[in-house]
């Protein structure tokens, strides 16, 4: 399988095992620590390995994260948005409402934290 063209920031729909597809966006992977260096004695950092054709997404509605594979993502559009499930939580509803606003350029996800428009810089 061809591994989808998703970039840093992309808007797209998830599917995780027993759950709908669901709003999020692709994220930089976490940090982790390798070794300690040794001259300074702290923990030398590296971004988890990028694993193949999967994307670590963070969720919106949870804040969750995961790794998701490519056959489990769409790109988002206005038809994700208006398809119907048959049971919509609080927090689906709260992921649809920010993904719109995401989209609209309103809040975003960066730097590994979520930031309103109304505060950021710019």
């Amino acid at each position: 399988m061809a591994t989808k063209n998703f970039e840093l920031g992309d808007l797209v729909w998830a599917k995780m095992k027993n759950y709908p597809f669901w709003p999020a966006q692709i994220v930089n992977p976490p940090v982790v620590n390798e070794k300690l260096d040794t001259d300074r004695g702290l923990p030398k950092k590296k971004p988890s390995m990028s694993r193949r054709n999967q994307h670590f997404v963070f969720f919106f509605g949870t804040r969750d994260f995961s790794w998701i594979s490519d056959e489990n993502i769409v790109p988002h559009s206005e038809e994700m948005v208006n398809k119907e499930i048959k049971k919509k939580s609080a927090s689906y509803v709260k992921a649809v409402k920010e993904i719109v606003k995401a989209s609209r350029g309103e809040d975003l996800f960066t730097a590994g934290r979520w930031v309103p428009k109304s505060l950021r810089k710019g």
